[in-house]
């Protein structure tokens, strides 16, 4: 299932640094997260995870055109011949300002807030869980089978519509989110069994304080075998699992006074969950998760365990 045109994907080690060093890079990790959750430095800002419509409701009209945002209203269109290896054809809707955007590769310069931050999520996964692996060097350009079909959206999903999501021609859009390369993942490397897969996506929000139509994301997926374990023990895994995470990043204990869990609906997982941690007097929101079953994962694979957890947090807009 590996993409026509995406490169090939590279399994990652955490950079080995002297402890010394380590334990300077994680301190300074933790500072920008909690100096971006906070507004302190724009460039490290996680956002808050707040999906544009077409992800959280099913069943609206794919055709509806919202008000012009800022960006659209400035946006200019200069259509190429093609986009990163993929051509281009009149259902191309890509601005030249997020086009300009590609390619950057922000997570992979660790003096940059977001390849310090990245660092520091890899470095605590990979102490956590030696078998993990780490993807970063996948294309930003996917088809709508990986990016919609296999994640269960539907056909007439708001999301597909040229109003939410930037198309390159009928086939191919920017990924709107990590979640386009999960089954490319599960089918290349049958015997992996858990990954964190982070990169750029896009998505044509109107800009506000919580919008822009260029951003990081980070997902995480675990594998498990469901003759052995149930989906109350995933999902127990999974707050475990998270709770570490945002204690680490953050320096918090974990406890009902610093993180709670929320029911969420997302259409690709069930049940749904968001971590909120408790900051500067306020609850703020840092991630989204849920569990996914191999019944819904529309894969096809036979040899695909039938159950799986799936974490996902948006890092600092481009």
């Amino acid at each position: 299932m590996a993409l026509a045109f995406a490169a090939t994907p590279a399994l990652r080690a955490p950079t080995a640094v002297s402890h010394r060093a380590g334990e300077a890079r994680r301190a300074r990790g933790q500072d920008l997260a909690m100096k971006a959750m906070t507004g302190g430095l724009a460039l490290a800002a996680l956002r808050r995870f707040r999906p544009s419509r077409g992800y959280r409701l099913a069943g609206a009209n794919p055709n509806a055109q919202r008000p012009l945002g800022l960006h659209r209203a400035a946006a200019v269109l200069a259509k190429p011949k093609e986009l990163l290896g993929v051509e281009a054809d009149e259902k191309y809707n890509v601005p030249v300002g997020v086009a300009e955007k590609l390619g950057k590769n922000l997570l992979l310069n660790e003096s940059h807030p977001l390849g310090i931050l990245w660092t520091t999520v890899q470095e605590h996964f990979a102490e956590q869980d030696p078998d993990c692996k780490f993807f970063d060097q996948e294309k930003p350009v996917v088809n709508t089978v990986d990016c919609f079909d296999k994640l269960r959206v539907p056909p007439d999903h708001v999301s597909r519509s040229p109003s939410d999501t930037y198309y390159v021609n009928a086939d191919y859009v920017l990924r709107t989110h990590t979640s386009a390369h999960q089954c490319q993942f599960l089918s290349q490397y049958p015997k992996i069994t858990s990954f964190l897969c982070a990169g750029d996506v896009y998505r044509r929000d109107e800009i506000d304080a919580s919008h822009y139509p260029a951003f990081h994301q980070c997902e995480g997926v675990r594998l498990f075998d469901a003759t052995k374990v149930s989906r109350d023990e995933v999902m127990e895994d999974l707050k475990k699992t998270l709770e570490g995470l945002a204690a680490h990043l953050f320096q918090l204990k974990t406890g009902e006074d610093t993180m709670r869990w929320l029911d969420e609906y997302f259409p690709f997982t069930e049940p749904s969950l968001e971590l909120e941690i408790f900051y500067n007097d306020d609850w703020m929101e840092v991630l989204g998760c849920g569990a996914r079953g191999s019944q819904t994962s529309a894969t096809g694979s036979p040899d695909l365990p039938p159950i799986f957890f799936i974490f996902f947090s948006t890092f600092q807009d481009l």
